[in-house]
Order: C-alpha cells, then sequence, then structure tokens
C-alpha cells in the first residue's frame, strides 16, 4: 500500500509539473503576441498611420447598381510604355501647324520625357514627308493667269517695258504668256526666263506658284529680306488657316484680284 500511495504522489507531482510547464509556454507565448503587439502600435504612432480602420459591411444605397473594383496601375507598365518606338500617325496635309513659339514651347516643357521623344519623332516624320511632297509637287514652270509679274527683259522693246508690273491673262505653251502692261495697258507675249513673281506688302494677297501648295491662295504675313522669304497663312480649301514659313519669293506671286495697291520691288 506504501508502494502505491508513492507511486499515487509521483504521478500527481509530475501531471502538476507539466501543468506548471505549459502554464509557463501560455505565459510566455501571450507575453510575446503582447509585445508584438505594443511594438506595431509604436511604429504605426511614429508613421502617422495611426489605427488601421475597423472593418464594415459593405453596403449599397441601389440594390441594382453594380459593384466597381478599382485596381491602382503599376509604373512600370506606363515606364515601358514611353519607350516604345514612335511611329507617324499623320501625314503632312493632316498635321496641324502651330505658331506660337511661346505656347509650344511651354507644352512642350509639360511633357515627360517619353512623350517629347515621340513628339519630335512625329514631327521629324512630317518634315521628312513635306519634303518629299514638296519635291515631287515643285516644277521648272510656274506661270500662271492672274497674277502680278515683272518684266526683267532689257531689250523688249528697247527696254520700254523693263521693270514694269503686269497681269497675266494667258499662259502660252506653259513657259510664255500674254501680259497685260499696267502702265500703258499693252498686251505683250513675254517669255518666263524674262518675268519675276512679284511680292506684295504685308497683308497682302497671294497665290502660290511652286512647290507642295501651288495653286493655294494665301495672305502674307511678313517678309524677311535677309533671306528672301516670307510667311504666309493659307485662306482657304484642306490648307485653310495653316501658317507656312520660309517660302522663297519664287514660290509665291502677288495675286491680281489683291486689295493691296502696295508692291514690293
Amino acid at each position: 500500500q506504501t508502494s502505491r500511495a508513492e507511486l499515487t504522489r509521483s504521478a500527481r507531482c509530475e501531471v502538476q509539473a507539466r501543468a506548471k510547464r505549459e502554464r509557463s509556454e501560455l505565459d510566455s507565448e501571450e507575453k510575446h503576441q503582447r509585445d508584438l503587439e505594443r511594438q506595431v502600435k509604436i511604429a504605426r504612432s511614429l508613421e502617422g498611420g495611426g489605427q488601421p480602420p475597423a472593418p464594415t459591411e459593405l453596403k449599397r444605397a441601389d440594390p441594382s447598381e453594380k459593384v466597381a473594383f478599382g485596381i491602382p496601375a503599376s509604373s512600370k507598365p506606363a515606364a515601358a510604355k514611353a519607350k516604345l518606338p514612335s511611329c507617324a500617325l499623320f501625314s503632312a496635309d493632316e498635321a496641324p501647324v502651330d505658331t506660337a513659339p511661346s505656347s509650344a514651347s511651354a507644352s512642350s516643357s509639360a511633357l515627360p520625357a517619353g512623350a517629347k521623344s515621340r513628339t519630335s519623332g512625329i514631327q521629324a516624320l512630317i518634315a521628312e514627308d513635306m519634303k518629299r511632297k514638296e519635291a515631287s509637287a515643285r516644277s521648272k514652270y510656274w506661270l500662271r493667269t492672274d497674277i502680278v509679274v515683272k518684266v526683267m527683259n532689257k531689250t523688249l522693246r528697247d527696254g520700254k517695258y523693263y521693270k514694269q508690273k503686269g497681269v497675266i491673262e494667258k499662259v502660252v505653251e506653259r513657259d510664255a504668256a500674254h501680259v497685260r502692261m499696267n502702265a500703258s495697258g499693252d498686251l505683250i507675249k513675254v517669255d518666263q526666263m524674262d518675268l519675276e513673281t512679284v511680292i506684295p506688302s504685308e497683308g497682302g494677297r497671294v497665290v502660290f506658284v511652286n512647290g507642295a501648295f501651288r495653286g493655294e491662295r494665301a495672305r502674307l504675313l511678313s517678309i524677311n529680306v535677309d533671306r528672301f522669304c516670307v510667311s504666309v497663312k493659307i485662306d482657304g480649301g484642306q490648307h485653310a488657316g495653316r501658317v507656312v514659313d520660309g517660302v522663297e519669293y519664287e514660290d509665291v506671286c502677288k495675286s491680281a484680284d489683291a486689295s493691296s495697291s502696295s508692291v514690293r520691288e
């Protein structure tokens, strides 16, 4: 009986010791959990984030309304897209031309680097296409009716019409014209090589006689006497309102029905 009592007491002690160890482990785990929670609180207070919002039930004012979830886009795809090669989306005729340097530079500076590279690439392609059209449309014959020209032949009628102006009434065999002289009213035949285009003063009306805009009527905006070129604004047609800079004197000529009477010598 004594031996059995000792065994029972020993077993009881062992159970109590095991229970004590389990309580100690639980206390240690709870303490560790509390430490973690305290550290999280301290970190959030330092970051200014505060406590996370408590979860709430999703409610809709209108049961039939669909629920849309917004997923923020990653910045990496946008960066990759900016590096894609640029392509020409418009032809030269379709591309608008901005004539205000200040506004163009301001809008250009506001664009990101990727957009600037795409824009400059498109502009370069448009300029290249414009040069190609210009070359294909250019001709050695520029005479047309209803334009004011200047006679530059010193020997014609003993120089009577030298540097005199007149209006072309008829083109003969592409390289000659019947010109009605303004001063005398005489109608004379003159070769193209003996004629010169006339540039009106600013605000005057002109006609493109050569190049990509041949036949278009325009208003003269400015004259660059150092570079022998002008800037014009096209009146109508598919290029209406378009400003063209750097047009050579030989590519435009004063219109015979122009309202402006002053002419640049």
